[in-house]
């Protein structure tokens, strides 16, 4: 296993250190917006959007290039022909994709705290004057959550795209053991990763309805309720709870089928 690891962690180094050296320049984008003032605060924010929402899809593309690659590609043949278990090389591409999500996401995250911080340094009156009355207006319709709350939403945000991930490399799996020789081989793949994602999103939603999730958001719209942060933070607990419970059933699933699917020896 730990050699599978390495092997993993080598195969992702160098996009690692590409997206890395990205998001620092971009970083640097953001507080030199920040600095300047002015318009240049406009492309802060839009460098900022462009960090959060690429940050997870570059893990995401990573993770399927590189499973790609050891299924399609002559080099990655060996991985495959050697009698290594198929769980043992899902599991190894399953904790190196995490790791990978999970570094990436807690270096925005903090890259964000970060900018908050010195855009309330340099410009604090300014700052004061347009998010208290933001927040007085929030506060009576929503409760505003705390940095642990936001936290525990963040992480599970992360197992959320994790499993997208996993259903990503079963639905290559899938293909390449039921449809090997395919020339359409990546739309089969997608269609496959369209049925497993909307099937784990409905069983997930039937999960989430007897607990009030959905009362609760048509409760808010409709009529402006305001939970108490006691209320608040009981329903934040109520919602990881359940996600502590989901995701680990999906992945487990996941895993099991995708690593019994490699056992069989795809058709490589």
């Amino acid at each position: 296993m730990l050699k599978l690891l390495k092997y993993e962690f080598y195969r992702k180094l160098k996009m690692f250190i590409i997206a890395a050296s990205i998001l620092v320049f971009a970083e640097g984008v953001v507080l030199f917006g920040i600095f300047k003032g002015g318009g240049w605060t406009i492309l802060s924010f839009l460098t900022t959007f462009f960090m959060i929402s690429g940050v997870v899809l570059f893990v995401f593309i990573d993770s399927i290039r590189t499973y790609s690659s050891d299924l399609n590609q002559k080099e990655g043949y060996s991985l495959f022909l050697t009698p290594t278990s198929g769980y043992k090389i899902i599991g190894s591409k399953a904790i190196m994709s995490f790791l990978e999500l999970l570094v990436f996401v807690t270096i925005v995250f903090a890259m964000m705290v970060l900018n908050f911080e010195v855009t309330k340094f340099m410009y604090k009156d300014v700052v004061q004057s347009i998010l208290d009355p933001m927040f007085e207006a929030l506060k009576t319709v929503y409760t505003i959550p705390n940095l642990f709350e936001i936290i525990m939403i963040v992480l599970v945000y992360v197992f959320e795209w994790f499993a997208v991930i996993m259903i990503a490399i079963l639905s290559m799996t899938l293909r390449k053991t039921i449809l090997a020789n395919s020339k359409l081989g990546w739309l089969i793949s997608l269609v496959f990763f369209v049925v497993l994602y909307s099937t784990m999103e409905t069983i997930t939603m039937f999960v989430l309805a007897p607990f009030g999730f959905y009362r609760e958001i048509i409760d808010l719209i409709q009529t402006s309720t305001q939970f108490a942060p006691s209320q608040f933070t009981f329903n934040i607990f109520k919602y990881v709870g359940v996600a502590a419970c989901m995701y680990p059933l999906y992945l487990g699933i996941l895993f099991y089928f995708s690593g019994k699917l490699l056992n069989q020896r795809v058709d490589l």
